[in-house]
């Protein structure tokens, strides 16, 4: 009994939209049920039953087949038929989604290579770049790093102690003069040296001699 009467809603998931009563008198849990949840109500109303409880009055005997038969036939093929309209509509609709769904994934896909194929090429033209430079560079003359080699060990260092001239003239004390050389004397006999100072003597004293000689045009100048 409890299936017969109850097995419709044993599953639902949701309310429904509209009920449909055909007695009042004897569903009348029903019509309060599906007042307090606010659920539109089509009912066969008789001369016994009060209508301003329905929404939708159809009148008729309530307790004849043929006439019950008649409006649950007629109500049940245009709730087929809306269904399987919607059934239509909600498979287009889900085409449609999954159409559109295809087409951003396709997008998406094109959008990831595109964006990938730009990092590389950058990637690629950054790699160019560095060998490019790195070739300038093994290719450039070492002469700046040879002129900079002396700059280096050139300028003094703060911690470096500075050299014994330049600490003593910043203190005031002037270093000691070096004595002279001593002059080595000269042997009386030596024959080495009168010969290698001879040579280079001798022509300047011969132009001394010849120049007042010539000046005259005298015969003897020549002569000599």
């Amino acid at each position: 009994k409890l299936e017969y009467n109850l097995g419709g809603v044993r599953n639902m998931q949701r309310l429904p939209q509209a009920v449909v009563i055909i007695d009042l008198k004897t569903e009348v849990i029903a019509v309060r049920e599906a007042e307090r949840l606010r659920i539109p109500i089509i009912g066969l109303v008789d001369t016994n039953c009060d209508p301003t409880q329905i929404d939708f009055v159809i009148p008729g005997n309530d307790d004849a087949i043929r006439s019950c038969q008649l409006v649950i036939g007629t109500i049940g093929g245009a709730v087929e038929e809306g269904s399987s309209a919607w059934r239509v509509q909600e498979e287009r609709r889900i085409a449609e989604e999954m159409e559109r769904r295809k087409k951003e994934e396709e997008e998406r896909k094109k959008r990831e290579e595109e964006e990938k194929e730009r990092v590389a090429k950058l990637e690629a033209e950054k790699k160019l770049a560095e060998e490019a430079a790195a070739k300038k560079a093994a290719e450039a003359p070492p002469v700046k790093a040879q002129a900079q080699a002396p700059q280096a060990a050139g300028p003094v260092g703060a911690g470096d102690p500075p050299p014994p001239a330049v600490a003593k003239a910043s203190s005031g004390e002037v270093p000691p003069t070096p004595p002279p050389a001593a002059e080595t004397p000269k042997a009386e006999g030596s024959a080495d040296s009168a010969t290698a100072q001879a040579p280079k003597e001798a022509p300047a004293k011969k132009e001394t001699a010849s120049a007042p000689e010539k000046a005259p045009g005298g015969g003897e100048g020549d002569s000599k």
